[in-house]
């Protein structure tokens, strides 16, 4: 039989069977799942995406490994604070939401975080009321854009798309180059991230401090706020690819706040 057949199913349907019989006989689950990753997700999204992590977990076998996408945007407001000395992991107390300069206007915190990181607790319930044989991994997941994630693409916005009209004022340029750097130095290259989710499906939970982690996922580029220790500790992930090195340019020294 093949080894990979489509589900078609909603996931934010409690009584989809389509999606309820496949989940339930699954021994690893990575959970992409969520109707709108835009930082102008409405809070109608963000209660799907919880839904939908929910739902999953309700019908995962307590042996099942589950590896969830979560993200950035869990330390998000850690942008516009003081980097000074600043290292971001799973020991970070979270402040969930990136707050974004797009079309002449900030926009920000988002509930997108929040979905993340209620989903990375869920998890985490789920692991230790089964005394440790459900397993997970949430892997915050630094920036990654469509098709070939050429950073080159990656500007002052993160590389996003438009948040609304706006208006016609200008970033100031201190600012502009703050949030630049915080975006390419969160970049994860395409392979870093099938490489990440491969160790995250296949690691030894034995040595994990809890049987339910969150570690980053961002690429070995230098200069970054982001501690991929724990993902080389417990998941035995190094990544390979720097931003600088495909951007083909030398490192940016981290920029101060400004005053």
């Amino acid at each position: 039989s093949p080894k990979c057949r489509p589900v078609i199913a909603d996931l934010g349907d409690p009584g989809d069977r389509r999606w309820q019989d496949a989940c339930e006989a699954a021994d690893a689950i990575a959970h992409f799942a969520v109707r709108n990753p835009a930082p102008s997700g409405s809070w109608d999204d963000t209660v799907i995406a919880i839904d939908m992590t929910a739902n999953l977990l309700q019908h995962a076998k307590d042996s099942c490994r589950f590896v969830f996408a979560s993200s950035n945007h869990t330390l998000g407001q850690y942008k516009d604070k003081d980097w000074s000395g600043l290292v971001l992991s799973c020991r970070t107390p979270p402040l969930p939401g990136t707050r974004y300069f797009i079309n002449g206007a900030y926009y920000g915190p988002n509930m997108y975080g929040g979905s993340k990181l209620t989903g990375e607790r869920l998890l985490r319930a789920k692991a230790i009321a089964s005394g440790g044989r459900f397993t997970a991994v949430s892997l915050r997941i630094g920036w990654c854009l469509p098709g070939d994630n050429d950073p080159r693409a990656i500007n002052a916005a993160g590389g996003g798309t438009s948040l609304g009209p706006g208006g016609s004022a200008p970033q100031p340029a201190d600012e502009a180059a703050r949030d630049l750097f915080w975006f390419r130095t969160m970049w994860l290259s395409n392979r870093d991230l099938a490489a990440e989710f491969e160790a995250a499906l296949t690691a030894d939970a034995a040595s994990w401090p809890e049987p339910a982690i969150v570690v980053n996922a961002v690429s070995a580029n230098r200069g970054k706020l982001w501690d991929m220790d724990d993902a080389r500790v417990w998941l035995g992930h190094v990544p390979q690819d720097d931003v600088w090195t495909a951007l083909g340019i030398e490192p940016v020294a981290r920029p101060a706040r400004s005053s």
